[in-house]
């Protein structure tokens, strides 16, 4: 009985081994005859895209100077970053601190119309 068992066990390990060669066997051959995948490329090296950032701001002098900031720290290549404040007509400092990021060769559009702000983030809510 116990010898049964061990062949019935050495069988199934045999047939087991086989269909995992097998399976390395179609994997090798699909790796050289098939196409290749591109390999990943360093993002140092790669050319990055151009990106724009819109920032609509409404009486935001308290986190204004920290999301310019942060954004202006960032590692992105300054060639392909545009970023874009816009001035929802505010009423506090917000207009006076864009003007002086402006200096600094930030680009900086003012909204005449009010609540485009509002309207923005409607439309990031649509598009979820």
């Amino acid at each position: 009985m116990v010898v049964a068992i061990m062949k019935g066990y050495i069988i199934f390990v045999i047939i087991l081994m086989l269909l995992y060669t097998a399976r390395h066997f179609y994997f090798t051959i699909v790796r050289l005859l098939g196409r290749q995948r591109l390999y990943y490329n360093d993002i140092l090296t790669d050319r990055m895209k151009s990106i724009s950032v819109l920032i609509p701001m409404h009486n935001e002098e308290q986190v204004l100077s920290n999301v310019l900031d942060s954004l202006l720290k960032c590692e992105y290549d300054r060639d392909r970053l545009e970023i874009i404040p816009i001035n929802d007509n505010s009423t506090d400092r917000t207009r006076e601190m864009l003007d002086e990021y402006h200096r600094n060769e930030l680009q900086y559009r003012r909204n005449q119309k009010k609540r485009l702000k509002m309207k923005l983030r409607n439309y990031e809510m649509m598009e979820k």
